[in-house]
């Protein structure tokens, strides 16, 4: 799932000259203007009123600081922090570090134990490996067939890698129940939420309800009717796994409508006792392990590993909320060897920051990973020095960059920048939430790259021309580069 940085290069013919031609059509722009001078027209005609917008530009090459706009302020990144969690497991946890989760037989127990792994049973990851969540139930299910036993005590959920507070406390609660709020714990599987599939039958019965995984252990209530339009949609009582279900289905849906499960462990525990009663094996119970229980090491039934590339791959490319926060909470445990969460992860991020950003890293302040909390602050000139300091990391900075999304590829940035193309060239951080509205990552030009980093809060209008602002100010970048840092083209 890794992706890699493709620099282009072009023979010389005659989409050489239609190249060189829009390279020289746009170059006098950024050289008659300076991009500082560009920024701030772009800043001015957009209007943000009581917006704040802190922006930072700086040529990693040279040093120079090409475009800045408060950039000392501190303000909410919005998914923008899923740059800073990255980079700090990139450094603290290693490029080597894979999560792993497995299943083993202790006596007639089995023992599931996970250490917070957000790949496991991912839809989008196990459809690169060849398979779907069901397949891979099976796969678990085969392992114990071949133990040749068909009654079993428990099984045991060994979760405590990673601790049992599930939701963050500034998530806003009234959106619990939808995908980008999922829990996160030490067993988290198909991203931590049920999808569900709805067929009409005639008008006014409800409707088939088709639901992934297949017979999960929750409660449905089902409410949704057959009608005159498509108008679905699933939530769940908060503090447990009962499903309602509300809304109108006129046609078959193909894409489903998901809600988040309550205690993940124990879910899949509950899943796995399933699947095993259907292939005629008996287990007794699921069951979560004592704080301080000691287990044998017993015999290994079926593991699976994600690799750290793997998995701030998917959370910067997609912007996966889940990923971000299973990796602030694995950096906790790592680092204390205490169960990992927000507070002991927020701790060991900011250690990794006094490392790359000295004492500005001070300013910088952790709340959550993926940014949906509101207390996360950042400024641009700390975004684009941790930018500057992983570029600069031999070890870890191409991991850290093929991780984020570049326009017109499948991603955050797929449809963005479609006034310019600057494909090959761009890889960068998309955020959002209510008020804020981020843009932050690289600009490359044959060897030359520079780092920006675009933070808005506090604006409450439409978005889209405060998005074409930022990738304007890029694109003016990309401009001057392209005069000053001409390509070479040919061998």
């Amino acid at each position: 799932m890794m992706h890699q940085i493709k620099h282009r290069w072009i023979s010389v013919g005659a989409v050489v000259c239609l190249v060189l031609a829009l390279q020289l059509a746009l170059a006098p722009v950024a050289t008659a203007q300076s991009v500082e001078v560009l920024a701030a027209n772009y800043i001015r005609a957009t209007k943000l009123g009581k917006a704040t917008f802190g922006m930072r530009v700086l040529d990693l090459e040279t040093g120079e600081v090409l475009a800045e706009h408060n950039p000392n302020e501190a303000l909410i990144p919005a998914s923008n922090m899923k740059l800073v969690t990255t980079a700090s497991a990139l450094g603290i946890l290693g490029a080597d570090f894979h999560f792993s989760t497995d299943m083993r037989l202790v006596d007639k127990t089995l023992v599931i134990r996970g250490d917070g792994d957000p790949g496991f049973g991912d839809p989008k990851l196990l459809e690169a490996m060849g398979m779907d969540m069901e397949q891979m139930l099976d796969r678990w299910v085969q392992a114990v067939k071949r133990t040749n036993q068909t009654q079993f005590d428990a099984i045991l959920i060994d979760d405590r890698a990673i601790d049992q507070e599930f939701v963050h406390p500034e998530w806003p609660r009234n959106q619990l129940h939808k995908w980008y709020c999922a829990q996160v714990a030490a067993i988290n599987f198909n991203d931590n939420c049920l999808d569900l599939y709805a067929r009409p039958r005639a008008p006014g019965q409800r409707p088939v309800i088709h639901i992934e995984p297949r017979d999960p252990p929750i409660l449905l209530d089902n409410d949704s009717t057959s009608g005159k339009r498509n108008a679905f949609w699933a939530s769940r009582k908060l503090g447990g796994n009962q499903v309602v279900l509300r809304g109108q289905v006129r046609h078959a849906l193909t894409t489903p409508a998901n809600v988040t499960i309550h205690d993940p462990p124990m879910f899949f525990g509950k899943l796995m006792q399933r699947r095993l009663k259907e292939a005629g094996i008996a287990v007794d119970a699921v069951q979560r392990v004592e704080p301080q229980q000691v287990l044998a090491e017993g015999r290994l039934l079926a593991e699976v590993q994600t690799t750290l590339p793997t998995v701030i791959a998917r959370c910067n490319h997609d912007s996966q909320n889940l990923f971000a926060e299973a990796l602030i909470k694995r950096m906790g445990n790592a680092v204390t060897g205490q169960p990992g969460g927000w507070a002991n992860g927020a701790a060991a991020m900011r250690g990794f920051l006094a490392r790359a950003l000295g004492s500005d890293a001070a300013s910088v302040i952790i709340s959550d990973g993926s940014g949906m909390s509101r207390e996360n602050r950042i400024s641009a000139r700390d975004m684009v020095g941790l930018l500057e300091y992983m570029h600069n990391d031999s070890g870890v900075g191409d991991v850290f960059a093929a991780s984020l999304a570049a326009p017109g590829e499948p991603g955050t940035l797929e449809d963005r920048f479609d006034d310019v193309n600057l494909a090959g060239r761009v890889r960068a951080k998309t955020g959002y939430i209510k008020g804020v509205v981020s843009l932050s990552g690289y600009l490359t030009v044959g060897d030359h790259t520079v780092a920006f980093g675009m933070l808005l809060n506090d604006y409450y209008g439409s978005t889209a021309p405060v998005k074409k602002m930022m990738e304007k100010i890029v694109a003016a970048v990309d401009a001057h580069l392209a005069a000053q840092h001409p390509i070479k083209l040919g061998g």
